[in-house]
């Protein structure tokens, strides 16, 4: 689907990205799968985007999305999608409640968490 996605609104700038991380592996793993993909695509996926090994630091990931456009007139809703363990889920809830709050007064950004079950 998201392959579909990704060559379909492929003009469309901003319309979608996504990070995909696989976070049971050891660096080693990882270093040795990236070491031996040169393709331009992900070897797990054959998405555009390639799979981040390791936890991710939210915080950074969220602030980044925040910062991405400065110039933004209209306000922007993002939409994150989560398929994980409870403690994942309350986390990035909690983090976007966070968010949320501190720039309702802004109105630049609104985080909404959805949870996926596969």
């Amino acid at each position: 689907m998201l392959q579909e996605i990704e060559r379909d609104f492929r003009d469309r700038v901003n319309f979608l990205t996504y990070n995909i991380y696989l976070t049971k592996w050891s660096m080693r793993q990882a270093r040795a799968v990236i070491r031996n993909n040169t393709d331009e695509r992900d070897i797990w996926t054959g998405l555009e985007s390639k799979t981040h090994y390791g936890r991710p630091n939210f915080n950074v990931d969220f602030q980044d999305i925040i910062n991405e456009d400065w110039q933004m007139t209209q306000k922007r809703h993002i939409g994150v999608f989560v398929c994980g363990p409870k403690p994942l889920v309350k986390e990035l809830q909690c983090l976007c409640i966070k968010i949320n709050d501190h720039y309702s007064s802004t109105n630049r950004v609104h985080f909404y968490l959805n949870k996926e079950n596969f």
